[in-house]
């Protein structure tokens, strides 16, 4: 008798996508994203997508003069760059991103880095454009342009009701993201949990979005807007604080999140509860609507084809390779990695960290308990660095900042 197999379920496929980025330790690379906020120097203004002096189409036409690389197109419109130098991509508010290639290491990074701020810096003299060096602009969101694409749209008219928090938070904010592989369903879980649970004092060292919501003064209030924006898709789950939280589970939430987006005979569409289960059902293209799905978690860290710590803002030129290098530090290396994990280990609750976050986004480096465990993790970072790479000098700018 022939044996019919049934497909495996949401949860197993879930599960397997995960395992499935698995690589040898012999592979692993970091990676880096960074967020410009952009404004006319003549006037202050936001720059749109295809009007006004120094617009995106402008910047992004120089751009590819300079760098070389092929153009991005979504339908007719132009949207970003690819080369070997990485890719530019732009955000909802119009926001300038560059992404890296992967690499071995930090130094590396830097490297990309700097041609990269070479090239984007000119591009923005030559056109009187400046980047805001911080994470936060003030600009009403009422006068921020959004750049002309459905995604963006879908997700506008689906956050219109918390728009104080969401469209502020898609419009108005610039970050740094560091990306990490991990060897095994072990390796995710240690990393998942050290780049989580240190968080807080990383936003504290590096916060650089001070701004003033529901009457409180923050120094870092970029990671409070995203942490808020939504409550299904960028709030941590309830459980992720537990030592022995897995990399099931985290599949096991990410399913279970009302789909926001859903593609419909090569049309983007609003999601909804049902729709991902029902995709999941009809098989046909499931890849791609899986990809929407782990794409649209907003959590401060994240798991898709690699590990995401998404918290930190956009910093000055100077401190921008500063954020890869402390990330590194702590988790490229095993025995730091370990100790690391030893001093977090108390942080076993969603009530705690949240209350590490919170005091960490108002008071940054003020706060003392956070000064101090900025400072062990810090020190940590340090030594992790020079036994991954044989180097911590790009971490002299956060020690400035104690």
């Amino acid at each position: 008798m022939q044996t019919i197999l049934e497909p495996p379920s949401l949860q197993n496929y879930a599960t397997d996508y995960f395992r499935s980025r698995c690589k040898p330790k012999s592979q692993h690379r970091v990676g880096m994203e960074v967020e410009h906020i952009c404004v006319r120097t003549s006037d202050g203004q936001r720059i749109a997508y295809d009007t006004g002096d120094g617009c995106v189409l402008t910047l992004l036409d120089e751009l590819q003069t300079s760098l070389g690389g092929e153009q991005v197109f979504r339908g007719d419109l132009l949207f970003g760059i690819e080369g070997d130098w990485g890719k530019v991509t732009l955000e909802p508010g119009n926001q300038i991103e560059w992404s890296s290639p992967a690499r071995a290491t930090s130094q590396e990074l830097q490297a990309d880095l700097d041609h990269w701020l070479l090239h984007f810096n000119t591009a923005l003299r030559n056109n009187g454009v400046v980047a805001v060096s911080s994470g936060l602009d003030g600009t009403n969101i009422r006068r921020v342009p959004w750049i002309p694409k459905r995604r963006y749209d879908i997700m506008a008219d689906h956050y219109r009701r918390n728009a104080n928090v969401a469209h502020r938070a898609m419009l108005n904010t610039a970050g740094v993201h560091v990306s990490f592989d991990y060897a095994d369903a072990q390796d995710w879980q240690r990393k998942f949990r050290a780049l989580t649970v240190a968080t807080p004092a990383a936003i504290a060292l590096l916060a650089n979005s001070p701004g003033r919501f529901r009457d409180q003064s923050f120094v870092a209030l970029r990671p409070v807007l995203w942490l808020e924006m939504d409550e299904q898709r960028s709030s941590l789950p309830n459980d992720v604080f537990s030592p022995d939280y897995s990399l099931e589970r985290w599949a096991d939430w990410v399913t279970d999140r009302p789909a926001l987006l859903q593609e419909i005979e090569g049309t983007l569409h609003p999601g909804d509860k049902r729709s991902l289960s029902d995709a999941y059902e009809a098989h046909e293209g499931f890849d791609d609507v899986w990809k929407l799905q782990v794409g649209t978690i907003f959590t401060p860290v994240r798991s898709h084809s690699h590990l995401e710590v998404r918290t930190i803002d956009t910093q000055p030129d100077a401190r921008l390779a500063a954020v890869p290098a402390f990330w590194v530090g702590l988790v490229s290396h095993e025995p730091t990695l370990n100790r690391v994990l030893d001093v977090l280990a108390e942080i076993q609750d969603e009530v705690t960290w949240r209350n590490l976050f919170y005091r960490a986004c108002r008071f940054g480096l003020e706060d003392a308990p956070i000064n101090q465990l900025a400072g062990t993790l810090l020190e940590l970072a340090r030594e992790g660095l020079n036994a991954a790479e044989g180097r911590s000098d790009a971490l002299a700018t956060l020690a400035l900042r104690r």
